[in-house]
């Protein structure tokens, strides 16, 4: 989750424990783009690449844990 001041800033920014580190990135960038566009970041889609990688990022660390 990231937290943007009027500037398009960071504030904050959290990842949940086990995350990869390029969610941080792009929590960032949605959180921008929502700013720019004067959008709720939770209107914002992700590319459809970018959702898959994740998923199998997720699926693939799952998969060690075990």
């Amino acid at each position: 989750m990231a937290v943007l001041d009027v500037a398009g800033e960071v504030i904050a920014l959290r990842r949940a424990d086990g995350e990869m580190p390029m969610i941080s990135r792009i929590g960032v960038a949605k959180a921008r783009t929502a700013l720019f566009a004067l959008k709720s970041a939770c209107q914002m889609d992700l590319p459809g690449q970018i959702v898959d990688s994740i998923q199998h990022h997720r699926w693939q660390a799952n998969r060690q844990a075990r």
